[in-house]
């Protein structure tokens, strides 16, 4: 891991609820989370897959390349 966290997680694990202050944040209410939907995006896309998805020909070479470099990133 290059970016070492110097957070303090031990003391952070032992805070309660009651002990973090959420006044810069609005608590969220039902109607808040009523049109949420669950989301969870693929582990890993292959170019097969990118390529079958948008339907593009391998002869799409710019986009390919921008497609593997997204997806490299």
């Amino acid at each position: 891991m290059k970016n070492i966290s110097q957070t303090d997680w031990a003391r952070v694990n032992q805070l309660s609820d009651e002990d973090i202050d959420f006044s810069d944040i609005p608590e969220t209410t039902e109607e808040f989370w009523s049109d949420a939907e669950w989301f969870m995006p693929p582990k890993k896309d292959s170019l097969i897959n990118v390529l079958q998805r948008y339907q593009l020909k391998s002869s799409d070479v710019k986009m390919v390349v921008r497609l593997v470099e997204r997806l490299t990133h």
